[in-house]
């Protein structure tokens, strides 16, 4: 009986613990798609002489990121919410808004520097 309980004791501090750890995880890889796709616009922009405050769609940056990655694929989050669906050269991107939404407990604005927060 005692070790039950020992064992319930740990699971209700445990479990807690690993779903902070697996937000926290999930807010780190939006933020690197983030990168990505900033590093991609810019990419973009510099090789077809793309000027600040040019439009470009998903389509537009699909070459400049990694083939068969689940970005590339589906141009969206962990969570299935789509980035942009337009990009602007020289502007800040930022997470989708219910993405961040999700995140807003475990990842603070601070976090998402140097994007900044969904309008």
């Amino acid at each position: 009986m005692i070790v039950l309980a020992l064992i319930a004791l740990a699971a209700i501090v445990a479990v807690p613990s690993y779903q902070r750890a697996r937000k926290r995880t999930m807010a780190v890889a939006v933020k690197t798609d983030l990168k990505l796709l900033d590093d991609a616009l810019a990419q973009c922009a510099i090789e077809n002489n793309k000027a600040n405050g040019t439009v470009l769609d998903f389509a537009a940056l699909k070459p400049y990121i990694k083939a068969s990655t689940p970005l590339y694929v589906t141009g969206a989050d962990l969570f299935g919410n789509l980035y942009g669906p337009t990009f602007t050269v020289g502007s800040r991107l930022y997470p989708p808004s219910a993405t961040y939404e999700a995140l807003s407990d475990i990842a603070d604005p601070a976090f998402w520097t140097p994007f900044t927060t969904p309008p």
